[in-house]
C-alpha cells in the first residue's frame, strides 16, 4: 500500500468516528435542556396560592373596606354627647356577630335620655377622593336603647371634608331590635346634611364614621348594644 492510500484511509476513518460522535450527540438532547419544565401547579400558577385567588378580603356581595374580621381596624369612639357617655361605653371586636361574615365592632351604649349620641370613625392615613363615590354600611340593633316604635332611635353614617373636617352625614334611619342587620349609606357629593357647605369637597375625605343617637322625643331610654360591620366604598 502506498503512502497516498494509507493517508485516504486515514481521513475516511476520521470522518466516520466524527459523525458517528456527532449522531450520538444529537440524540442524547432535547434541544433545550429541562428548561421548559416549569415548575407550575395543576390550576396553571407559578406555584403559588393553589385556588388562584391574590387573598383579597373579598365575598360573594362585593369588597368591604372595613369588615372588622380580627380586629377594630383602627376605629374608635371619636364624639359623644354628653361627653360622659364615651367614658361608659365599651367597644369591642365581636367574633361572632357579622354581615355578611362573622367578625364586628360591637358597642354597649349606656344611653339614659334623649338626644343623646355616640360616633365610632376612622381616620384614613390619606385623604380620600370620594366624587362619585356612595358609603355603605351594616348596623344591628341587638338591644335596647327604646321600646317605643314611636320615636325610634338611630343611625348615620357620616364622613369629615378638609382640613377643618366638615361634617356631612347620609341621613337619620330608624333602628329597630326587630329589622337584625340594617344597611345605611352615604352618597359623598350629595349628603343628606352638610354642616357648612360651602367648605364641604367631596374629593377630600378625613374621617369615617357611623353614629348611634337616641330619638329627641320623650320615650323610655335603656342603654343599647349594637354592632357595625363591611363599611364599603
Amino acid at each position: 500500500m502506498t503512502l497516498l492510500n494509507i493517508y485516504h484511509a486515514f481521513v475516511s476513518l476520521a470522518a466516520a468516528t466524527l459523525l458517528t460522535v456527532a449522531m450520538v450527540a444529537c440524540d442524547d438532547g432535547d434541544g433545550g435542556g429541562d428548561g421548559g419544565d416549569a415548575d407550575t401547579d395543576s390550576d396553571g400558577d407559578s406555584d403559588g396560592d393553589a385556588d388562584g385567588d391574590s387573598d383579597s378580603d373579598t365575598d360573594d356581595e362585593g369588597e368591604f373596606v372595613y369588615n372588622f374580621t380580627n380586629d377594630l381596624e383602627g376605629f374608635d369612639i371619636s364624639y359623644a354627647e354628653p361627653a360622659d357617655l364615651e367614658d361608659d361605653t365599651t367597644i369591642e371586636h365581636d367574633k361572632d356577630e357579622g354581615k355578611p361574615k362573622a367578625g364586628a365592632l360591637g358597642l354597649t351604649i349606656p344611653f339614659s335620655d334623649i338626644g343623646q349620641k355616640l360616633a365610632v370613625a376612622v381616620n384614613p392615613e390619606e385623604p380620600l377622593d370620594f366624587s362619585g363615590v356612595t358609603v355603605t354600611a351594616w348596623v344591628k340593633l341587638a338591644s335596647g336603647l327604646t321600646a317605643d316604635t314611636s320615636a325610634p332611635g338611630g343611625a348615620k353614617l357620616f364622613i369629615k371634608s378638609g382640613e377643618d373636617f366638615i361634617y356631612a352625614d347620609g341621613g337619620w334611619n330608624n333602628l329597630s331590635v326587630d329589622a337584625e342587620w340594617l344597611e345605611i349609606s352615604i352618597d359623598a357629593d350629595n349628603p343628606a346634611f352638610i354642616a357648612i357647605e360651602d367648605d364641604y369637597v367631596s374629593s377630600d375625605i378625613r374621617e369615617i364614621g357611623v353614629e348611634i343617637a337616641t330619638n329627641t322625643v320623650p320615650s323610655e331610654i335603656t342603654e343599647a348594644v349594637v354592632f357595625i360591620d363591611s363599611i364599603d366604598y
